[in-house]
């Protein structure tokens, strides 16, 4: 059999010296060392990920951490951006909506008719006249045309000049009609005659009223609710009682042809 030779071993040296190792170069030992840190560098292009490949963070138990996370703050950031978009859509809408309602309404009152009401009355010993514009068919016109019309038939008869009379002939025995001049009105009465007259206290509470309903816009309401009143219901059985009689006077009528 052949024999091996076997060859010397060198154990490592443990007092290395680099001062006394001729090839030592310590410019190319440096230059190893920036190499060394220069791959550890993030290489642009490289994934950010692939640095970090094997490096889990893991719990108590052993278990993997779930490293994914949320940007809250961007997230919460988009939600009011979109809730501040909706928002200023839907006030933008309701203005318009705002618009075209005040529009229509002022539309609709141009159109109505209206008349001009002028009042006067007397408060705190002062003569107080107001005049303002109202639509034709509101409580308060009503009201102002049913005072006026009273005085003015009231004021018919003081404008008559003459009244006529009915009296007995006494030579012929027929009736005669006559005509009685009035007396004419002096300076001072004329003078009082030109001014406006006064509402009473009743007539002024009587459009305070009516303008109140117009302004709270209750009179359709008060219209349903005073069906059952006590004076509607008296109106409504005199109407019956009259209906009643005339049709007493024409089955009587019929009768009697």
């Amino acid at each position: 059999m052949a024999k091996i030779k076997e060859q010397p071993v060198e154990e490592p040296e443990d007092d290395y010296d680099e001062e006394l190792d001729e090839d030592y170069d310590p410019t190319k030992a440096a230059s190893d060392d920036e190499e060394d840190s220069e791959d550890d560098e993030v290489v642009p292009g490289r994934p950010a990920s692939s640095l970090h490949i094997g490096r889990f963070i893991t719990d108590e138990s052993g278990l993997v951490k779930n490293s994914t996370s949320l940007d809250i703050d961007s997230i919460f950031d988009d939600m009011k951006r979109g809730e501040a978009k909706e928002t200023g859509h839907s006030e933008t809408e309701e203005r318009e909506r705002e618009r075209e309602q005040e529009q229509e309404l002022h539309k609709n009152k141009t159109d109505a008719k209206q008349i001009k009401i002028q009042t006067s009355y007397t408060y705190a010993g002062k003569l107080i006249t107001e005049t303002k514009l109202v639509d034709a068919d509101s409580e308060e016109a009503k009201a102002y045309l049913n005072s006026t019309s009273s005085v003015l038939s009231s004021d018919d008869g003081k404008n008559r000049s003459e009244v006529p009379v009915v009296r007995k002939d006494v030579m012929t025995g027929e009736m005669v009609q006559l005509r009685i001049k009035l007396k004419r009105p002096s300076l001072i009465d004329r003078f009082n005659g030109r001014n406006k007259k006064s509402l009473s206290t009743l007539e002024k509470s009587r459009l305070d009223w009516a303008s109140f309903v117009d302004k709270r816009k209750i009179g359709d309401e008060l219209k349903r609710y005073n069906k059952a009143g006590y004076l509607d219901k008296q109106a409504f059985l005199g109407r019956v009682d009259v209906k009643r009689d005339e049709k007493y006077v024409e089955a009587k009528e019929a009768a009697a042809l």
